[in-house]
């Protein structure tokens, strides 16, 4: 037993001790969400449909997007009944370094409809897919392709039936950004699907 004023002695470092602990909790939080806080509309970079835009010592061009329905997929590919596969052919003219190219191929793509919703390139259910399609899962130079110039990457995307291409955008960012950039915190690209809006 406790002896008598304990609590009324103690209660000054009982509440320091849960402040602190909540802090310890929810300031890591904070953090990451400061670090991570990406897509920023300050931060985009609008690109015309068509157009080259420039980002992160490279050149980037969205040439277009091609919705694949399930017959045009490999039997063993199981999508859900709702589900097609979107490929995005994203055209990318690194700047040539003192070391080679700037590298570009960790790109983190994201396909946004108008209504809000977002999708990720190259889901877990796409990568073997992917793979044997020769589509690319980040934005590296494929292999055997020339080492100098323009490259095309196919990143393949899972979108619901309902997504009307015309209402895609495409997001483009680097992580981590190339040493010799000098990009802004959370700058990206906002590129426009030809065709689209």
């Amino acid at each position: 037993m406790t002896a008598p004023g304990w609590w009324r002695r103690q209660w000054p470092w009982l509440l320091g001790a849960a402040v602190l602990a909540a802090g310890a909790v929810v300031g890591p939080h904070l953090d990451r969400k400061r670090e991570f806080r990406t897509r920023d509309a300050d931060a985009a970079r609008a690109v015309p449909a068509g157009a080259w835009g420039r980002y992160a010592g490279a050149e980037w061009r969205l040439r277009g997007l091609a919705i694949q329905d399930q017959t045009v997929l490999p039997r063993e590919l199981l999508l859900p009944g709702n589900a097609r596969v979107a490929v995005v052919e994203l055209e990318i003219r690194p700047d040539q370094t003192t070391t080679g190219e700037s590298n570009v191929a960790r790109c983190s793509l994201l396909l946004r409809d108008d209504r809000g919703r977002s999708w990720r390139f190259a889901p877990e259910a796409l990568t073997t897919y992917s793979r044997r399609a020769g589509h690319a899962l980040d934005c590296a130079r494929p292999r055997g392709s020339p080492d100098r110039g323009p490259y095309t990457a196919r990143l393949p995307f899972l979108l619901p039936d309902d997504v009307r291409p015309k209402d895609l955008r495409l997001e483009l960012q680097l992580f981590p950004l190339p040493p010799e950039d000098v990009e802004p915190a959370g700058a990206y690209l906002d590129m426009a699907l030809p065709g689209g809006r």
